[in-house]
């Protein structure tokens, strides 16, 4: 899982570098105006690097992932409006790096917490 996370993350990287010339490739010059969006984007999936939550599915506690998403979305909803109030067209992108990085930060703890193993031997 650690080469893959680091091909991934470096993959990503390699994505935010040439961002303009991919917004360009995959869309069109027009939205070159949003490529601060789009890094803001391949950010959040550079977070969503682990996913613990099959470590609380398989200990029967998908009841608990189901409340951590509704609550993800209640707030990334207020942070959507409140972020774009603020800051314009990114606050959205903003907001949702920020719920995504709490989001998989709490799955990660409880699903440490649930296999009773340290976060940092999880990580490495």
């Amino acid at each position: 899982m650690r080469n893959e996370k680091c091909d991934r993350t470096a993959y990503q990287k390699a994505k935010i570098v040439v961002a303009p010339e991919l917004v360009v490739f995959l869309y069109d010059a027009k939205y070159l105006v949003g490529t601060n969006i789009f890094i803001v984007y391949l950010m959040v999936d550079i977070v969503k690097f682990v996913n613990m939550s099959l470590f609380l599915t398989a200990k029967g506690k998908s009841m608990r992932l189901l409340k951590y998403s509704i609550a993800s979305l209640l707030c990334n909803a207020v942070l959507n409006y409140v972020f774009f109030r603020i800051m314009g067209s990114i606050g959205p992108a903003i907001a949702t790096l920020i719920v995504t990085a709490l989001l998989n930060a709490t799955i990660l703890i409880d699903g440490a917490h649930v296999i009773e193993t340290p976060v940092k031997q999880l990580i490495d």
